[in-house]
């Protein structure tokens, strides 16, 4: 079917915390075994549409995840923010890119982080929402028939008129975020109200339309994006134009004022989003004590207790009710049920503390000592331009293999003190050094001195290997696309 299908997988899920981290949030995880929550969604919506028909929205700093979980989605397609301004700017970016589609194309916009059992049934909702888009020119939701009172999530209204020939559309009669308990209690009861998925679809015209009328100076701030030419030209005015921009979502901005939403029930077999510890814990079968254990856990006179264990540790429990622990190699968390739902607080008071650093996954230049860091280097680091692998870190020399993604570049730099060289093992592009450029040809080597200033860009997917002298932090930065400070480790 003719359809393009958005998928946002920005931010980093900071109510997962300490699982899901800053530089390896949860939509790259294998949470529930297997693939990752992008892996998931992307091979569902690729049931009704072509990989050239997908798109990715995420943050410059995970363009090398998404791309080593999703090689089959053009590089092209992969769009970064270069900070997080919420859904609705994410959407409005989304449609920027797709500028020169017609007004009539059907975009499907997905979260990146629900749940969904049945591929059939999800096939069928969402072709039912494409028809609904086309036939009413109107805001689609998909929305899921509620089995709890949930206040973490927004409900929708059905109204009365419907679809002809689209059995269970209906109008939207309202929009309610995250109402109450009591409230929400009502909603279930009344049998007229569904939880909003955050699944959208609607046709560019339609979404363009909306944005322009209820938000117009996220329409106004991103004229620029959409004025651009594609490359390098619209990545600069999105680095430009996007850290302005209102940040307020879809459901707010648009959904709620809009005059023309839809609703199409969902046919799922099951949905959830796993955006917390609490809908972690409903993907787990429970024991007889209603305890939940993932990993080496083992617990005693212990009831309704979460364990996740992920840190290679045995972790044990002994005469507790209600709890969650998480284990993971450098933090571990212990709070009681009805605390989880705050650890965004946590994690605020962790930055106050001065313990930011546990926001974010181990790194070689967080480690206290030259030697400490070796155990912790052979590993992938994502970069805005692609990512960096860590093979050796000793007193005498530094070794990584560097991925330059296509269209991307490193920064113009040089070193005050490091001495580097540079082996190209595959793709193609060109190296500035001193004023000169040269064209990339593998296998190609080059000694970069103390001084020397130098700038990688790629044309096609770079690789090269790089070994230095230890001096990691030592990068002065003259010019940098994605906004970084001067001085990096």
């Amino acid at each position: 079917m003719s359809m393009t299908a958005v998928i946002m997988a920005g931010g980093w899920g900071e109510r997962l915390w300490p699982l899901s981290r800053k530089d390896l949030p949860k939509q790259f995880l294998p949470l529930l075994g297997g693939s990752s929550p992008l892996q998931e969604t992307a091979r569902r919506i690729s049931l009704l549409t072509s990989p050239d028909n997908v798109y990715v929205i995420t943050g410059s700093a995970y363009l090398g995840r998404v791309r080593a979980q999703l090689p089959w989605v053009p590089v092209a397609n992969v769009i970064c923010e270069p900070v997080g301004r919420d859904t609705a700017p994410c959407i409005a970016l989304a449609a920027a890119g797709l500028r020169d589609r017609s007004p009539e194309t059907v975009m499907a916009v997905l979260p990146v982080d629900h749940l969904v059992i049945g591929d059939e049934e999800f096939r069928d909702t969402l072709e039912k929402a494409v028809a609904t888009a086309r036939t009413t020119g109107g805001l689609v939701t998909v929305g899921v028939m509620p089995t709890r009172p949930e206040t973490g999530y927004g409900y929708i209204e059905v109204g009365d008129q419907g679809v002809p020939g689209l059995e269970g559309v209906r109008k939207v009669e309202r929009f309610t975020e995250k109402p109450h308990l009591r409230r929400a209690t009502e909603y279930v009861a009344s049998g007229k109200h569904l939880w909003n998925s955050g699944i959208f679809v609607w046709t560019l015209g339609a979404i363009r339309e909306a944005i322009a009328t209820h938000l117009p100076e996220l329409s106004k701030g991103l004229r620029p994006v959409e004025q651009a030419t594609c490359g390098r030209e619209f990545e600069q005015a999105v680095a430009e134009c996007f850290p302005s921009l209102p940040k307020i979502s879809i459901d707010y901005g648009v959904m709620e004022k809009a005059h023309n939403a839809w609703v199409v029930p969902a046919s799922f077999k099951h949905w959830d989003d796993l955006g917390s510890w609490a809908a972690m814990e409903r993907t787990i079968s429970a024991d007889q004590n209603g305890n939940c254990l993932t990993g080496k856990a083992s617990v005693l006179n212990t009831r309704q207790t979460a364990v996740y264990s992920s840190g290679g540790r045995l972790v044990t429990v002994l005469d507790a009710r209600d709890m969650l622990i998480v284990d993971t190699a450098d933090v571990v968390l212990v709070a009681g049920k009805a605390a989880a739902s705050h650890v965004k607080q946590l994690l605020s008071h962790l930055q106050e503390e001065g313990l930011g650093e546990y926001l974010e996954t181990s790194s070689p230049s967080a480690t206290s000592t030259l030697w400490d860091s070796v155990a912790a280097c052979h590993k992938t680091v994502d970069k805005p331009w692609g990512r960096e692998i860590w093979w050796a870190l000793t007193d005498f020399y530094a070794g990584k293999i560097l991925q330059v993604m296509a269209g991307h570049s490193l920064s113009l730099q040089y070193h005050e003190r490091k001495r580097e060289t540079m082996l190209f093992l595959e793709g193609e592009g060109y190296l500035e050094v001193d004023k000169e450029t040269v064209n990339i040809r593998p296998p190609m080597a080059v000694d970069i001195k103390p001084g020397m200033v130098h700038r990688v860009s790629a044309s096609r997917d770079i690789t090269l290997l790089e070994v230095s002298t230890p001096e990691v932090e030592d990068v002065v930065r003259l010019e940098d696309r994605y906004g970084r400070s001067p001085r990096s480790s």
